[in-house]
Formats: C-alpha cells, sequence, structure tokens
C-alpha cells in the first residue's frame, strides 16, 4: 500500500476525498430542491397576483365611472333641497296669507 504524507493508507486518504463528494453532492442536491420549490411557490402565485392586478384594475374603473355618476346624484340632491325650501316658503306664505285674511274678516 501506498503512504500518504501523514502516514495514513492512500486508501484512507481517497475515503475522505469521496466523503466530501457526497457531502457536496448531497449539498447541491438539496440546493436543487430548495430552488424547486421555490420555483413552484411562485407559479402557484402567478395567478393569484394575476387575479389582484385585474381586482385593482377593475377598482379603478369603477372609481372612474363613480365619480361622475356621484357628482349627478350631489346635484340632483341639491335641486331637490331647492325645490324643497322653494315649496315650503310658497306653502308658508300662503298660510300667512290666509292667516291675515281671517282675521281682517273676523274684525269687519
Amino acid at each position: 500500500m501506498l503512504r500518504a504524507s501523514n502516514g495514513a493508507d492512500y486508501k484512507d486518504a481517497t475515503a475522505t476525498g469521496t466523503d466530501k463528494f457526497r457531502i457536496a453532492q448531497e449539498a447541491f442536491q438539496a440546493q436543487c430542491r430548495a430552488e424547486s420549490m421555490r420555483i413552484r411557490v411562485a407559479n402557484s402565485l402567478m395567478p393569484t397576483i394575476h387575479s389582484m392586478k385585474l381586482l385593482l384594475s377593475d377598482e379603478a374603473q369603477i372609481a372612474k365611472r363613480r365619480n361622475p355618476e356621484l357628482r349627478s346624484v350631489q346635484a340632483d340632491k341639491t335641486d331637490a333641497q331647492w325645490k324643497v325650501a322653494a315649496l315650503l316658503d310658497e306653502l308658508l306664505l300662503s298660510r300667512k296669507r290666509e292667516g291675515q285674511r281671517d282675521q281682517r274678516m273676523d274684525t269687519s
């Protein structure tokens, strides 16, 4: 048998080299599995991300349509308030006139 410089058998020296190779190979395989898992996770998240983007884009479109509609409804509300105020004024004035007429009739 051949001897290594430290006095160990050559066979023993190559066995540690083989062990190092196996350890490195197992580490590489573990890294490959981890990367493969990351890729699968990313691929499974892609449809979810796509759906979220569509929802956000739909929300923006809804907001664009909602704002003019909201302004229109608020304008209609303001118009209705003015009409109600005018009708109340008219009603109060007519009652006031009736009250004045009734007082004139009573004094006559």
